[in-house]
């Protein structure tokens, strides 16, 4: 779907899962932006990632590994908000279907593209990818909007 609206971007886009929330992410991603970065994705911790695309990243807040839902225990995880140069994107466009998580991002990283990682500290992150989460994400979205 990035690919196919490409071409109304002029030079940069945001991306967002729609099956995820992240209270405060896309104003980290804003705030944390700057016109020499070519590419971003927002994170934030938790104590399982097993469920979620694992990211590891350097001194620097340089990705260098994205994992998805294979890593087990506490760690970074992808909070679903991205940000990417038209410039750089566009490189990986393909005549096919491609996924963020599964191909574009792993292909970026073998390809030596510079992907800054934002943590967003003391996230209130709601995943509604599954008929579980959703149930339980009307509970957590009235804690974060109805405060």
């Amino acid at each position: 779907s990035i690919f196919n609206l490409i071409k109304l971007c002029k030079k940069k886009l945001i991306v967002l899962n729609g099956d995820s929330f992240l209270a405060n992410g896309i104003n980290s991603l804003i705030k944390s932006i700057n016109h020499n970065i070519s590419s971003a994705i927002v994170c934030h911790h938790t104590e399982d990632a097993s469920q979620y695309g694992a990211l590891i990243f350097n001194e620097e807040n340089q990705l260098t590994s994205f994992s998805e839902k294979k890593k087990l225990g506490p760690g970074y995880v992808n909070s679903g908000i991205y940000y990417f140069s038209k410039e750089t994107i566009i490189k990986y466009k393909n005549c096919g279907y491609m996924s963020l998580e599964y191909e574009l991002i792993p292909n970026m990283i073998l390809n030596n593209e510079t992907i800054n990682v934002i943590k967003v500290k003391r996230p209130k992150f709601v995943d509604i990818g599954t008929e579980k989460s959703i149930l339980k994400s009307s509970k957590i979205a009235k804690k974060i909007f109805i405060q």
